[in-house]
């Protein structure tokens, strides 16, 4: 998408971020191909932005990781389920709404977009806003209803000692505490885009 390279400058430091990570995930990697790989995932995230403002045009081919996660999907008794931020971040909440017809999200949505929630509405996923008083008590509420939580496990919490690529950091702990809260299963949900509006979910 043409709007990468612009990302890309006007994020410093994201970029620097990506670099380092990028750095650190495929080390075989020259400084000139990393930057490749930057662009070519800036060009992503700003495919999967835009593609969020459309979710019910989105084309989802989904598929089951294994036996035991089709049971649960298809038992409609609800399940936390930990997601990433892959392309257009809420694919997977959009899955398990179509799968489901029951799904919740967080969502941090900028103060700028008033109306950001209609994005969900539309699809019928029920927006829980990350900022709002109260906000994991109505996560555990809707879980316990048998809703299917969607949460994004990567982002910039520092809960839960983890290792990732071989080193030591810090992760959310938010859908580990709702599934053992809400004695809901643990599901991981992750998507990748196909083309333009089209993706896959396992």
């Amino acid at each position: 998408h043409g709007l990468a390279p612009w990302l890309l400058r006007l994020s410093p430091r994201t970029h620097r971020r990506t670099l380092a990570n990028l750095a650190e995930a495929l080390p075989g990697l020259d400084c000139g191909a990393r930057a490749r790989v930057a662009r070519q995932v800036s060009q992503h995230i700003c495919q999967g932005v835009l593609d969020g403002f459309w979710l019910e045009q989105l084309q989802l081919d989904i598929e089951y990781g294994d036996a035991q996660a089709r049971e649960i999907l298809l038992a409609g008794e609800g399940a936390s389920v930990a997601t990433l931020h892959m392309g257009c971040y809420e694919v997977v909440a959009l899955a398990l709404q179509r799968l489901a017809g029951r799904c919740t999200t967080l969502s941090n949505i900028p103060p700028w977009l008033s109306r950001g929630e209609r994005l969900y509405q539309r699809v019928g996923i029920a927006c829980v806003r990350k900022k709002q008083t109260g906000a994991f008590f109505k996560l555990l509420e809707a879980a316990r209803g048998g809703h299917y939580i969607a949460l994004h496990a990567d982002h910039h919490g520092r809960d839960l000692p983890v290792r990732f690529f071989g080193r030591a950091t810090r992760a959310p702990a938010g859908a580990l505490l709702l599934s053992a809260l809400a004695r809901k299963p643990l599901l991981l949900g992750y998507a990748w885009q196909e083309a333009p509006g089209h993706y896959r979910v396992r």
